[in-house]
């Protein structure tokens, strides 16, 4: 608010809160997305940290079966 009594608009610029909706959008969306990167981490710690057996699959030998 005007200290003193003026319209609003002679003490404010009217672009300015454009620029702020703009900076707290990206602000919130930084947020959110370092969130759901950091769920995501600790999701998967604890996925490999309650099946250790299923986590390296990919790395372990797989069993011929035709090889008998």
């Amino acid at each position: 608010m005007c200290k003193y009594n003026i319209q609003f608009s002679e003490c404010y610029d009217g672009d300015v809160w454009m620029i702020e909706i703009i900076i707290y959008g990206m602000i919130t969306a930084f947020v959110a997305l370092m969130y759901m990167f950091i769920s995501d981490l600790y999701r998967d710690r604890q996925w490999r940290k309650n099946n250790p057996d299923e986590h390296n699959i990919m790395e372990r030998k797989i069993k011929d079966d035709f090889s008998e």
